[in-house]
């Protein structure tokens, strides 16, 4: 066991920290501070972060949102190198082209699960429509309940 600072770690965690940050293209900038780094970089190195723990499953919010085509690219050619190592990936995107392009299963979500399937059949045009058709209906509905609810409290 090594002591670095007050933290003690075993010599295989660095070694996963050093892989990891390989993985994402970021070894040679690991000493400078996360504030120096672009937006690209520092969402590598937080997925660097992630690959460190070497967990078999992947959580994800937005890994590719801010980021430029070469850190795309990168970004998801590590998480095919997961999911091919065995790891489960559940990522959460807006890109939908992306998605229909990378992803093996979609669960649409719009304050509560709208549908789960393949990309194929949860990300076509009806489906989407569907989708937006039935955010519109409920945040009409949620502005009726919101004056409702502002009235009974006035009254009470």
């Amino acid at each position: 066991m090594i002591r670095c600072g007050a933290v003690y770690y075993r010599p295989r965690h660095g070694e996963a920290v050093r892989e990891a940050l390989l993985a994402v293209d970021m070894l040679a900038l690991a000493e400078r501070p996360i504030g120096a780094l672009s937006g690209g970089q520092k969402k590598r190195v937080l997925l660097a972060r992630t690959l460190a723990q070497q967990a078999n499953i992947l959580l994800l919010d937005e890994p590719l949102a801010g980021v430029d085509p070469p850190s795309e690219r990168l970004i998801l050619d590590v998480l095919a190198q997961e999911r091919e190592a065995g790891r489960t990936v559940i990522m959460v995107t807006h890109d939908m082209p992306g998605a229909r392009q990378h992803v093996d299963h979609v669960v649409l979500i719009n304050r509560f699960i709208r549908g789960v399937g393949t990309p194929d059949e949860m990300l076509n045009d009806a489906k989407l429509a569907e989708l937006a058709v039935s955010s519109i209906e409920q945040s009409a509905s949620d502005v009726r309940v919101a004056k409702a609810s502002s009235f009974i409290a006035a009254q009470g």
